[in-house]
């Protein structure tokens, strides 16, 4: 693999200049892994495989899932932000999470070799357009980024067994590298394990696990570790988070209760802020899709479990024409 890194850096076209001496993590780019976006953005379809086992726990892991009609997009409200969901052929939109925060994705284009633009937002004020310059064999190759001002370059090469991409400033030198090994579940090549390249160091790598359903099963890496159990389909039955913060109170071991309808039902667990036992309650539409989500917390006071109003998740939901 080291090999292969050097030399695509000997013939990379936008290897420019010598490597700068500054740390490139105390730049104002905040790089992040791309071809995790790209990979989302061809599996995520009808909301399957969406959700990750380092999604936060207050975020429902059915948010974008849905028993029955013709759903062309899903808005969902929650304490802190607001995320879309869409199946637009030509605009997809969905979450994802990168170095461990949620962003909002909205990717024009169709296939992989028709995406003509990305725009992510972290928040109001922070987001990011990257536009597909060049594509190769079918892959997103040359795209130019733009944020708060500054300009960077990222190149993509795929190979049959991994992926490299290198992020550059808009002087020519080299921000990050990122190393994607791919490995085959069923018919389809999916990210196995990621490392990281700052100034052309070694850190740390990420390693992600496939259950043969292709649902992501396990995260390992310096963002954390978390591992979960499926109950069927892609719903989360056991759930362990240990996030790399030592302070995050959601660190800790789950248990998600559903309903045969595939709503969930009670959540307990034993995260750093103390033993945890929540219920919900829903509200449906006329084609039995929750609309609302109420959180009931129960707290031990006196020997007795008693209820108190917790986070309420609001979803609207936009049918095709004939629904």
């Amino acid at each position: 693999m080291l090999y292969a890194l050097a030399v695509f850096l000997l013939v990379s076209p936008l290897w420019a200049q010598e490597m700068p001496e500054e740390d490139p993590g105390e730049r104002s780019i905040a790089v992040f892994p791309l071809a995790l976006v790209l990979e989302a953005a061809e599996f995520a379809a009808d909301g399957q495989g969406l959700w990750r086992p380092d999604w936060p726990p207050e975020f429902p892991p059915d948010a974008f899932k849905f028993r029955a009609g013709e759903i062309q997009k899903i808005s969902i409200e929650g304490r802190e932000a607001a995320f879309n969901f869409s199946l637009d052929p030509e605009s997809r939109e969905f979450p994802f999470m990168l170095n461990n925060r949620m962003a909002q994705a909205v990717i024009t284009g169709g296939e992989l070799q028709e995406i003509s633009k990305i725009v992510l937002g972290f928040s109001a004020e922070e987001s990011w357009e990257l536009e597909v310059l060049e594509h190769k064999e079918s892959y997103p190759y040359i795209i130019r980024g733009f944020r708060e001002g500054a300009w960077c370059f990222v190149s993509l090469s795929r190979g049959v067994n991994n992926i490299l991409e290198t992020w550059y400033d808009e002087e020519g030198n080299i921000l990050w590298v990122y190393y994607y090994s791919l490995t085959l579940i069923g018919n389809n090549m999916r990210i196995r394990e990621i490392e990281n390249f700052p100034g052309l160091d070694v850190m740390p790598g990420t390693k992600c696990y496939y259950d043969s359903r292709l649902f992501l099963t396990e995260i390992s890496g310096p963002g954390g570790d978390y591992l979960v159990h499926y109950y069927r389909e892609d719903l989360p039955r056991y759930w362990e988070r240990r996030p790399a913060a030592a302070e995050n109170e959601s660190a800790g071991k789950y248990a998600l209760q559903w309903d045969e309808q595939g709503l969930l039902l009670r959540l307990t667990g034993d995260p750093e802020s103390g033993d945890i036992d929540y219920r919900y309650e829903y509200t449906l539409d006329e084609m039995g899709n929750w609309i609302e989500r109420r959180e009931i917390r129960m707290t031990r006071t006196m020997g007795l479990l008693v209820p108190s109003p917790g986070i309420t998740v609001k979803r609207i939901l936009e049918y095709g024409k004939d629904e």
